[in-house]
């Protein structure tokens, strides 16, 4: 588990510096890589327990707005 932390640590830091000059992960609009980037962040945040770093301003942007659209809420 410690592993798998560090990894996901570093792929938080990783698309906080991706999303510092994008508004999605792979192109200018929602595509599959922003959904299953999401699912990644909400299940690791609930059942791994390890939440989002208070540091990566661009992580919370994304996140807040792509958590925001109703196709999300589904």
């Amino acid at each position: 588990m410690p592993r798998s932390r560090r990894l996901l640590s570093k792929f938080y830091l990783q698309l906080d510096s991706h999303l510092a000059g994008h508004g999605f992960v792979h192109k200018d609009f929602l595509t599959l890589a922003d959904i299953t980037a999401l699912c990644t962040v909400d299940f690791a945040s609930v059942a791994g327990r390890v939440p989002l770093p208070e540091t990566c301003a661009n992580l919370w942007r994304w996140h807040r707005e792509v958590s925001a659209r109703p196709s999300a809420a589904a």
